[in-house]
């Protein structure tokens, strides 16, 4: 990224599955006594994507992180009200037709959720179970 010159809009999930269970081998189906392990594991991974995503953003650069417990970040999920398809397109062509502020999104789940740091985003397919 620090070598990259041109200014980037990035699309990530927050909690990326493959990442976690692929790359890093967290056990998909972990026995009672790895539960709260791969659980910390998860929480801990979010955590460190907003974190990053936020410490080297430079300014011109978009981000849309839903927390979202998938790969792929599928195309109808909103953060804010906003897809990542329509905030895309907007800052690539430069159309402006958003708030400056929308096109920097890192999902942040609300204080006393149901499984705090855990994927809050409402779609179907963002949930962790």
């Amino acid at each position: 990224y620090k070598y990259i010159m041109a200014p980037l809009y990035v699309v990530e999930n927050m909690f990326d599955s493959y990442q976690i269970y692929t790359a890093m081998q967290a056990p998909q189906h972990p026995s009672a006594s790895q539960l709260p392990m791969v659980e910390a594991y998860v929480a801990m991974y979010g955590e460190a994507m907003r974190n990053t995503t936020a410490k080297f953003l430079r300014p011109g650069d978009g981000l849309f992180s839903p927390s979202c417990f998938q790969h792929i970040v599928p195309t109808d999920v909103h953060v804010a009200g906003y897809s990542w398809k329509e905030l895309a397109a907007d800052w690539f062509w430069e159309a402006k037709k958003f708030p400056a502020d929308a096109y920097v999104l890192s999902e942040t789940c609300p204080p006393g959720s149901l499984h705090p740091g855990f994927p809050c985003n409402p779609h179907h397919s963002c949930t962790h179970t």
